[in-house]
């Protein structure tokens, strides 16, 4: 039998094709599992808190992110308050590394947003769904940082002495560069329900904040499965982030109402004459229908 030349040659240009497709291809590229947790901070500066702020995120820098935990940071400024770290204004988001520097934040910066409102339900929501996009991971934490305003005695005060006063509406993070706009109630959970990902907890890092109101709603969104806040005031100081952040790296496979556990145990090392409380909201239905039928009660009677 014989054999065709051009077989062989048409055999070899076969190999020669597969050789060349296989030296061209890119390489196959691993693909990076997510993290276990995003934490991401929403750190409201444009006020009197300003230094408060920048101290909060060195705390944070103690620990620093890991492979594990992404620790995100948006900190809005505003001058007059703290001139430190080049006394920039406007919002920033940053990667937050670890460092050992106290009062020089050294994270990495991701974003200049230049001058943004804080006290917008659209800034909050934008900056939850970027982180998300941004940081996948299994779990995810939003901080809430700045003032709280709940039902305070002064304002049932002034209630009863201008009876045409309205009461001042409960809500969060001030921003005085926006002409003192904060975010009330329907403005903060539009924001967290808008940006459509499950949250394992939000925290209020703010004054009155762990109201049976405020579990209420973001247990009403269906995205949010813990919280950590406080029913009371809080010190200038805040949350030690510190602690909290090295407690959440060291044991990272913990869950939502665990990181709310430990945000209310180091707290209270800290801060032993404040208050702190975590709330599972899967029982927030049977909780709400209890006070409602003790409110009942008491009005009837």
């Amino acid at each position: 039998m014989m054999t065709s030349r051009s077989t062989g040659i048409d055999f070899l240009k076969l190999i020669l094709v597969v050789a060349l497709v296989v030296i061209c291809s890119p390489p196959l590229m691993a693909v990076e599992p997510p993290a276990l947790w995003t934490f991401l901070v929403y750190l409201d500066g444009d006020n009197n808190l300003e230094d408060a702020a920048i101290d909060d995120l060195n705390e944070m820098e103690i620990v620093g992110s890991t492979p594990d935990v992404n620790i995100v940071v948006q900190l809005d400024r505003i001058p007059g308050y703290d001139s430190s770290n080049g006394d920039w204004t406007g919002c920033r988001r940053y990667y937050v590394t670890q460092d050992t520097a106290p009062a020089t934040i050294n994270s990495t910066l991701v974003q200049d947003l230049g001058e943004v409102n804080m006290g917008s339900a659209a800034t909050l929501q934008d900056f939850v769904a970027w982180g998300v996009a941004t940081y996948p991971a299994d779990n995810y934490a939003v901080v809430l940082w700045n003032h709280g305003g709940g039902w305070r005695a002064a304002d049932l005060k002034s209630r009863a002495q201008r009876p045409d006063k309205p009461l001042m509406p409960k809500a969060v993070c001030w921003d005085d560069t926006s002409g003192g706009d904060p975010l009330y109630t329907k403005e903060w959970v539009s924001a967290i329900g808008g940006a459509g990902a499950p949250l394992a907890m939000v925290g209020f890092d703010v004054c009155l904040g762990g109201m049976m109101e405020t579990a209420y709603e973001l247990a009403q969104t269906g995205l949010v499965s813990s919280m950590a806040a406080s029913p009371a005031v809080e010190p200038w100081d805040g949350w030690p982030y510190d602690t909290i952040l090295a407690d959440l790296v060291a044991t990272p496979g913990m869950s939502g109402l665990a990181l709310a556990n430990t945000v209310v145990t180091r707290y209270g090392e800290c801060e032993p004459y404040f208050t702190m409380s975590a709330y599972d909201l899967s029982h927030l239905g049977a909780t709400a229908a209890a006070v409602d039928g003790l409110a009942s009660t008491i009005m009837s009677e």
